[in-house]
């Protein structure tokens, strides 16, 4: 939550986890991210995402699928570089880190 002249701001953290999903979405051979669907993240998924905050940095882990015969690491860190780069502009907040599983190939 972030204090401001005339009251504070708190954004949901259903809306930080769709933030984070949708941004490793559009990294290139990012088939889907598991525990996500229809523009809501599954929280009863025990491998959906998951975002920690605490002042004012978070830590994240997502599960992912990709596409067969690229290269996973490469993937894999950049959507590592996009989740941070998006939730430092969106949000204001340190990331701490960015834990990615990739769960299956399509």
């Amino acid at each position: 939550m972030t204090d401001f002249k005339n009251g504070s701001v708190k954004i949901s953290n259903d809306i930080i986890d769709q933030l984070i999903a949708e941004t490793a979405l559009h990294v290139e051979n990012v088939v889907s991210v598991v525990g996500y669907r229809n523009k809501k993240v599954e929280k009863n998924r025990k491998d959906s995402i998951t975002s920690i905050i605490e002042n004012n940095t978070i830590d994240i882990s997502l599960a992912i699928e990709v596409e067969k015969n690229k290269d996973v690491y490469k993937i894999a860190e950049n959507v590592q570089k996009a989740v941070q780069e998006q939730i430092k502009i969106m949000l204001g907040f340190e990331v701490k880190n960015v834990n990615v599983i990739v769960k299956s190939f399509n």
